[in-house]
């Protein structure tokens, strides 16, 4: 006969179990699992924002961990499907309030990004669990993303949606404040055109962002092993990025195979099986232009997969 004790922790564990899948999602984007506090800054980012060859365009502060990448992967189906309901549902020009930012001296800090719209978590969630079924959303999103940029080159006052790209940094003349010294203080000044400051930062996330996107579109045919792809210049030039990245790191040189990656080190340092070479970070080993001739050859592919697969 069971304890109480017994029979509680029982329940317990079958909450946890129970879970549902959209808890599971929204627990990964609000705890990830893995920080990058970045004490070197990154590059900024190139005002035409070139593809990040299955990569990201920014190194982020907040990463998904191996620990809850394998959480999503023990209903990865059902997390699948829950995401690409997400996507598919995804409007940029209507977005979900943000969370309130939460005081707190805890390191490190708690995430505050909204789990319903797009973030770098959020595209490393679908990689992680090759959610080949998030691609019918991820061509959606990325249509509104292009449509979005072509409407602000033509209108300076079409809207744009204010997407966060957490780890970004912006290069002085996209800084809406100066630092002023004032009793020994430094204290923040807008500029004043603080405001077409702003819009240009937003500009320059959504960019960011269908540059990632595509990205991802692009990574998710690599691990479905679809050879035109395989085939593609995009390919090659990935293949050679990632060999003359290995070849210039002495920690990288040394890994064999997966097993040889310390533990402390999965969440940061992956291993690409097709090369058999580890890949350290998710920022890009290799970038392309981007171009309108890049942008229909990753949706033609996509769309190539997809009808493949009716």
């Amino acid at each position: 006969m069971k304890t109480p004790l017994a029979l509680f922790l029982h329940a317990t564990a079958m909450v946890a179990v129970a879970a549902s899948p959209d808890a599971l999602l929204d627990a990964a984007l609000r705890d990830p699992g893995s920080y990058n506090q970045m004490c070197s800054l990154p590059p900024p980012v190139k005002a035409d924002v070139p593809l990040p060859i299955y990569g990201q365009t920014v190194p982020r502060h907040f990463n998904l961990s191996e620990k809850n990448a394998a959480k999503l992967l023990a209903q990865r189906d059902a997390v699948a499907k829950a995401l690409a309901a997400r996507l598919e549902a995804m409007d940029l020009a209507r977005l979900p309030p943000k969370p309130a930012p939460k005081e707190s001296k805890a390191f490190p800090p708690p995430a505050t990004f909204s789990t319903h719209t797009l973030s770098g978590v959020l595209l490393e969630i679908v990689i992680a669990l090759k959610a080949a079924e998030a691609l019918p959303g991820l061509l959606k999103v990325e249509a509104q993303l292009d449509a979005i940029l072509a409407a602000a080159e033509k209108d300076p006052s079409a809207p744009i949606p204010e997407l966060e790209v957490d780890g970004i940094w912006y290069p002085s003349q996209l800084q809406p404040v100066d630092y002023v010294k004032m009793d020994g203080k430094y204290e923040a000044k807008p500029k004043p055109d603080a405001a077409a400051i702003l819009r240009k930062q937003h500009l320059l996330n959504c960019r960011v962002y269908q540059r990632e996107v595509l990205s991802v579109l692009a990574r998710l045919l690599r691990d479905a092993h679809f050879q035109p792809l395989l085939d593609s210049d995009i390919e090659k030039s990935y293949a050679a990025g990632l060999q003359e990245a290995v070849a210039k790191s002495k920690q990288l040189s040394d890994f064999k195979n997966p097993g040889d990656i310390p533990p402390d080190d999965r969440d940061y340092i992956k291993w690409d099986p097709l090369y058999n070479l580890p890949v350290a970070g998710s920022w890009p080993k290799a970038e392309l232009p981007f171009t309108r001739k890049l942008r229909a050859q990753i949706r033609g592919f996509a769309e190539q997969f997809l009808a493949a697969k009716k």
